[in-house]
């Protein structure tokens, strides 16, 4: 539970309503009638109020304090987030995209309609000249907020129920290709010709992470969360904290094996518990990974960045008969739909399919 009572609100609209009434006709009288009149009129009023129900013709300000309550709402729900095992990233972006939202609308949650939100929706596209998929990523945040402070009795009904997924084009998101894989090892064989100063533990380091990430497809702020006590090169397995707080094991290739026992040799890596370590000798950034991915990309004529490696890495098992279902187990998805955006069929091995089956 949220924690916060619901509110009968055809109720407190009565009342509301009877009361401003009754105050009305007192204030209209008070310029003739004494105190103790006033007094036994009001009386009188509320006596014959009591078994009637008045039709409320303009809108009553039944939340005074409507910021208030909506942000208390809001960090409620963030909260009870938190406790569900949302990432760090995932709840910054919630409550981003939820207080842009009350900051706009400027009405209680319980006052917003079907169609204030559609005009936000919209007003959010105009404003930011947003794509179909950011605008549809609002959608389902304001839904699942809307849906669970409705079952939680803090609205009465779930006016985000009507406003179905927003179509969006479908983009073709291409892995890497194995002549463009070889590019960049070969790039990473040559470091010093397109960044002289780099040190040597960072160029054993950059091998380590580019074949980790391409045999293991690991996010990559699992890879730089990693200790050195989480992987055991024996059996070239590791250990990774994924989305919602769940662990699960990966694996890695000969190649990753090799260069990470070559990094791990190095006295910098010795005295430190990180796996990866930045400048600093702290644990690296997740933008230290993706500045040197990309600078790798940009070297070589490549378009590349971290998540690829993991659309390729999904890809590959996929076209090469890994069972989805597996695929779905290493990159640590919930459900199997997630994991088809990723596996990517090759069209060239459905062409040469159809060509070994068809005549």
């Amino acid at each position: 539970m949220l924690g916060i009572g619901s509110t009968n609100v055809s109720e407190t609209l009565q009342v509301q309503a009877k009361t401003e009434l009754t105050n009305n006709i007192l204030e209209d009288c008070s310029s003739y009638l004494k105190g103790s009149q006033l007094m036994e009129l009001n009386k009188t009023l509320n006596k014959h109020f009591e078994g009637y129900e008045i039709f409320v013709q303009q809108e009553i300000n039944l939340h005074k304090n409507f910021k208030e309550e909506n942000q208390t709402i809001l960090e409620t729900y963030i909260s009870n987030k938190k406790l569900e095992g949302l990432s760090k990233n995932s709840l910054t972006y919630y409550n981003m995209v939820l207080s842009n939202f009350l900051k706009v609308i400027g009405m209680h949650l319980s006052d917003v309609t079907t169609q204030d939100l559609r005009n936000y929706l919209t007003y959010y596209q105009s404003l930011n000249n947003a794509s179909n998929a950011s605008v549809d990523n609002v959608r389902r945040v304001l839904n699942g907020f809307f849906n669970t402070i409705n079952n939680e009795g803090f609205i009465p009904t779930n006016p985000m129920s009507r406003i179905k997924h927003i179509k969006q084009e479908k983009k073709l998101k291409k892995a890497f290709t194995n002549f463009e894989i070889e590019k960049m090892r070969g790039a990473l064989q040559n470091q010093r010709k397109w960044k002289k100063t780099i040190p040597e533990y960072e160029i054993i380091r950059n091998k380590a992470i580019f074949e980790l990430l391409l045999s293991s497809g690991v996010r990559v702020r699992e890879l730089v969360n990693l200790d050195k006590n989480d992987i055991d090169l024996n059996s070239r397995t590791f250990t990774v904290m994924g989305k919602g707080s769940k662990e699960r094991e990966c694996y890695c290739s000969v190649k990753a094996e090799y260069h990470l026992r070559q990094m791990l040799n190095t006295e910098k890596a010795k005295r430190n518990e990180p796996l990866f370590l930045g400048r600093r000798n702290t644990r690296i950034l997740v933008s230290g990974v993706e500045n040197m991915i990309r600078n790798l990309g940009n070297h070589c004529g490549v378009k590349a960045h971290p998540h690829k490696f993991r659309r390729t890495f999904a890809t590959n098992l996929i076209n090469k008969g890994v069972p989805v279902e597996h695929v779905k187990e290493m990159l640590g998805h919930t459900n199997l739909d997630t994991t088809m955006i990723y596996a990517i069929v090759d069209r060239e091995r459905v062409k040469q399919s159809h060509q070994q089956y068809i005549e």
